[in-house]
């Protein structure tokens, strides 16, 4: 038993990744209150699914035109100053929500001024977190840092979903937008523990890489990286699960208030179980880290995902779509966990940072699927919405699984993860 808790959390041998860790913990408690509270709010103002669409929408766009700069920015900055920046202004923004509700000028087009706030310090903490995680615990333990940073998304992703139902439901928008302020600061604050100068080892080791890409202009580089069989692969199954998977965020509100009328309190549910589900997921995937072939656990996870999503829109009560919405949280938080590990280990060191942003680019086409499922939902229906986005990322997944088999030798890179 020793040595498998040991195997599951041996990125924590680590001292400073322990820090990043709690750090990541309390950013993972502010998107999850956020995406809460700015979803239901939309649904409350508009009455209608497109209203959520629209502003889960505007929380993804920073993503499209953020990540690249902000990927270049991570490969030549002290990452750790730069997700305290990051955290610092969530935290400042939360205070002017709260201003803002107590003056009684919260409507729509505030939770979309939120929300594209929102979305801006979320590609920043993405881009600038996933390559500092492999800084600190190095490239052969980076499935396990990487799964342990989604583990503290989704742990507390779980206390998010469940308090942020009943905040809304018993205090308000207001009280979410101190407990998100809150949760901010002290993401941006515990950082402080981390010696500024003891930072970065792993990009020390690439140093003439890096001197060689700082004579390039930043498309070369990012182009340069596009030709890598793997980026371009798996960006494409990041951008797929962008559209047609991650946009079913869009739907729950909708299914938990008209399909199964549990309400606030309920939504919330579905959030924390589905983080549940997650964090299932990443301890087993923690334990058996340098066991698996990560490519191939990606498009298993991938396939999933789509499937489950088809086998949520089929349940026929809250009861089994709450077991169901399990096993969605379990395939979304393995493709999450997997796409930019496999991805930053396909490349050098001085690159990490830069096929971050890449990743995270394909995740800011996010809002035509969320604008698309929104729109199709008001016109044919929730559930039937739902199987067809399912459907499609499923079918798309088998078909990058078959290119991918028969390109073997293009899809395996020095540097991937395998076993």
């Amino acid at each position: 038993m020793g040595e498998l808790l040991a195997r599951v959390f041996s990125s924590f041998r680590e001292v400073r990744f322990r820090y990043l860790w709690l750090s990541i913990a309390m950013n993972g408690y502010s998107n999850t209150l956020s995406l809460v509270a700015l979803s239901w709010m939309a649904l409350e103002f508009t009455g209608s699914p497109l209203g959520v669409g629209l502003v889960i929408a505007s929380r993804t766009i920073p993503k499209l035109v953020l990540s690249l700069p902000l990927g270049m920015l991570s490969d030549r900055m002290d990452r750790r100053l730069l997700i305290q920046m990051t955290n610092y202004a969530g935290a400042a923004t939360a205070a002017a929500a709260v201003v803002i509700s107590i003056a009684g000028g919260v409507n729509i087009y505030v939770v979309l001024v939120l929300a594209v706030c929102v979305g801006a310090f979320d590609a920043a903490q993405t881009t600038f977190c996933k390559a500092y995680v492999i800084d600190l615990v190095g490239r052969d333990e980076a499935v396990n840092g990487m799964t342990m940073e989604m583990l503290a998304n989704r742990v507390f992703g779980i206390i998010g979903g469940f308090t942020s139902g009943f905040l809304l439901q018993s205090l308000g928008g207001m009280a979410t937008f101190i407990a998100m302020g809150v949760a901010y600061f002290l993401s941006a604050a515990i950082l402080h523990a981390i010696p500024r100068f003891c930072l970065d080892g792993s990009r020390r080791h690439d140093e003439e890489g890096l001197v060689e890409d700082s004579r390039l202009p930043d498309w070369q580089i990012i182009t340069g990286l596009l030709r890598n069989p793997i980026v371009l692969i798996f960006a494409s199954i990041a951008l797929l699960a962008e559209v047609f998977a991650c946009s079913s965020d869009v739907l729950l509100p909708s299914f938990a208030r008209d399909i199964h009328q549990v309400g606030e309190v309920g939504l919330g549910t579905l959030f924390a179980l589905s983080n549940t589900g997650g964090v299932i997921a990443l301890l087993v995937m923690a334990a058996f880290a340098t066991r698996i072939d990560s490519e191939k656990m990606l498009l298993v996870s991938a396939a999933m995902f789509g499937l489950s999503l088809v086998l949520f829109s089929l349940a026929p009560v809250f009861a089994i779509a709450a077991v169901v919405i399990i096993l969605v949280g379990m395939a979304w938080s393995l493709v999450d966990v997997l796409l930019p590990t496999v991805l930053q280990c396909g490349v050098r060191d001085c690159d990490r940072g830069a096929v971050v942003g890449i990743w995270n680019l394909s995740r800011g086409f996010g809002p035509l699927g969320q604008l698309e499922i929104g729109y199709l939902a008001s016109t044919v229906g929730v559930a039937f919405t739902q199987t067809i986005n399912g459907t499609i990322f499923l079918v798309s997944t088998l078909f990058l699984a078959f290119l991918y088999y028969r390109n073997r030798s293009l899809a395996r890179v020095p540097g991937a993860l395998a076993s």
